[in-house]
């Protein structure tokens, strides 16, 4: 018994969404400081956030 039965297809359409987020995540903090002038949340944060996401992204195609 399968708790998933279609895992891998799952999985990369996580990790297409995942490298769209990582993209959003590395972009729109720098738009809101361009425009605002004022830092939305910490660069460490969204940083590693963003790397967690590209990384899991990335994974994601890997799994066949």
């Amino acid at each position: 018994m399968k708790l998933t039965p279609n895992i891998r297809q799952k999985m990369r359409a996580y990790s297409i969404w995942a490298l769209i987020l990582s993209l959003a995540l590395f972009l729109l903090p720098e738009f809101y400081f361009a425009y605002v002038g004022a830092e939305l949340a910490s660069p460490y944060l969204v940083g590693r956030l963003a790397l967690f996401m590209g990384v899991f992204g990335i994974v994601g195609w890997f799994i066949d």
